[in-house]
């Protein structure tokens, strides 16, 4: 077996397979079992990258090399002057410790060695698309992962990433992924991928990184739109995309009222309230304190945890492990010179300053560090993300070595299916049909709940308004001194209503008799068009 080609199959394999490893083993099934698997790939990514000359072909900018090394040691230091050295090498329950930093940056280190960075992309994208299709068997109320007892009560989806936040996290990585290579190959199974992303993105119900993947959306569209040839493309991912938020949109309550609460936890989280995005505020207020007394090598890795912080109100019981900004917790735990190279590094390698050639590496990277913003690396996402910086790495060294060539676009397996875009103006019929198919089962999905939801809304306006009129009808039994056999006029009844009521459903109001329940007309057809019965 050739060993390049080996290294290529390796990291292959880990894209498209260790979004799927849960190992249902102890009290944690999504932590554990990856953290071995990455063990091993790490190891196995070491070997073959020796013998397959890997190494030797590595060529990465002189100060993004040196970036690396400072980096990794700043954390090695951190970790040795821990006070729990089991926690800082192997990490807490998360599995973040330097351990799993160190092969993070051995997977960095092999991606960054491979000539083609782009053949990775597809494996990549068909893990996200599985992980995508678990959740949303998730929000359809079947749920095939094994997960433990505590997970059972979840009502939105986390795929095979054991939360909500870190599925969106590695979602928000991918997608952009998703769009690149719909662009480019005009293959519409990417088109499809995009829509399974997209919906698994909304379902996750995560503010934070639906915020971060339109930024990324928009800089996409934006660097795209320059080529007339792509913007048909980009119009069927926009139609694509917002067909899937719609119809879920629609078909789910507890969706609505998320994306509903954007505004006010904005507005809260400006006022700085502790409370604001679901207490993220005070978890990066108590993080801050304990950042001047550890700057230069932090409290060590995830030793957070160890520092006795408990959320506020109801949530007492819980206790604070993580900052939720991987920047500020990068500061906390491994100090502020770390954080800094960590930042130098990103910049150097994304590079974004450099148009050409940088999708999709810089937004894949540029979503994962926005969403950041407002979570934690975890052990299911980081990996990835560091395959991701590697392959931009080995892009950038196309770039470094032969100014003008791009490594994306020079990929066999892509361009052996990329027509010439110029001659490509309208879409082709198989685009077409997957668009009207997805739209068709996304539509059949979302109406009849919204229609059982707009027949609800309608029900409790209908209850409303006749408790106004039975309240109406009291006030004037009292003013008037009606006995209760006394039927009053409509007209008397609403003088003492703001506005006269209406049954949105289309009935006619009974004012009835005093002491007797109004009724409507409507609930002969839909009982919940009447007065709860007076217990």
């Amino acid at each position: 077996m050739n060993p390049e080609r080996s290294t290529t199959r390796l990291l292959s394999l880990f894209a498209l397979l260790f979004p799927l490893v849960v190992v249902p083993v102890g009290n944690e099934f999504f932590y554990q079992g990856r953290f071995f698997v990455l063990t091993v790939v790490g190891c196995a990514a070491f070997y073959l990258g020796w013998a397959g000359g890997d190494w030797r072909r590595l060529k990465l900018a002189p100060a993004a090399g040196g970036a690396l090394a400072a980096f990794f040691l700043l954390l090695l230091a951190s970790t040795l002057q821990a006070p729990d050295a089991t926690t800082a090498w192997l990490g807490s329950h998360r599995c973040t410790g330097f351990l799993t930093w160190l092969f993070c940056g051995l997977l960095f280190l092999l991606a960054a060695a491979q000539p083609e960075p782009a053949a990775l992309l597809p494996p990549l994208v068909r893990g996200g698309m599985a992980v995508a299709v678990f959740t949303w068997l998730q929000h359809a109320g079947l749920n095939l992962v094994p997960h433990e007892p505590f997970r059972d009560g979840w009502l939105n989806g986390y795929g095979t990433m054991g939360n909500p936040n870190f599925l969106a996290g590695y979602v928000v990585l991918l997608l952009p992924a998703a769009w690149f290579l719909y662009l480019r190959t005009r293959d519409a199974r990417w088109l499809a991928a995009a829509a399974l992303l997209a919906g698994a993105l909304l379902i996750s119900q995560t503010r934070g990184a639906w915020l971060a993947a339109a930024g990324v959306a928009l800089g996409f569209a934006a660097a795209s739109w320059r080529r007339p040839a792509a913007r048909p493309r980009l119009a069927a991912l926009g139609a694509v995309t917002a067909g899937v938020a719609i119809a879920l949109i629609l078909a789910s309550g507890p969706l609505r009222e998320r994306a509903g609460s954007i505004g006010a936890e904005v507005s809260a989280a400006g006022r700085l309230e502790a409370k604001a995005g679901s207490s993220r505020i005070f978890m990066w207020r108590e993080t801050l304190r304990r950042l001047p007394a550890h700057w230069a090598l932090g409290l060590g890795l995830d030793h957070l945890g160890r520092q006795g912080i408990r959320l506020p109100g109801k949530h007492m019981d819980a206790w604070v492990d993580k900052a939720h900004n991987i920047f500020l917790e990068l500061a906390v735990t491994a100090g502020v010179p770390a954080l800094l190279l960590y930042l130098a590094l990103l910049a150097l390698v994304l590079r974004p300053w450099e148009v050409a050639g940088w999708l999709p590496w810089g937004l894949m990277g540029g979503g994962y560090l926005l969403h950041g913003l407002f979570s934690i690396d975890v052990i299911m996402v980081l990996p990835l993300f560091w395959l991701t910086l590697g392959l931009a790495a080995a892009a950038a060294r196309s770039r470094w070595l032969e100014p003008g060539t791009n490594v994306a676009i020079k990929n066999a397996k892509i361009q052996s299916q990329e027509a010439p875009m110029a001659r490509w103006r309208a879409f082709t019929l198989i685009e077409i049909i997957i668009v009207v198919t997805i739209i068709g089962l996304l539509a059949i999905l979302a109406i009849p709940s919204f229609l059982k939801s707009r027949a609800l809304s309608r029900a409790n306006i209908c209850v409303n308004n006749l408790r106004l009129i039975d309240s109406a009808k009291s006030i004037l039994a009292l003013e008037k001194r009606l006995e209760e056999e006394v039927v009053p006029s409509e007209a008397d009844v609403d003088k003492y209503i703001k506005t006269k009521p209406f049954c949105p459903a289309g009935g006619t109001y009974d004012y009835a008799s005093i002491g007797e329940a109004p009724k409507c007309s409507y609930a002969t057809e839909d009982p919940r068009h009447a007065l709860p019965a007076s217990p």
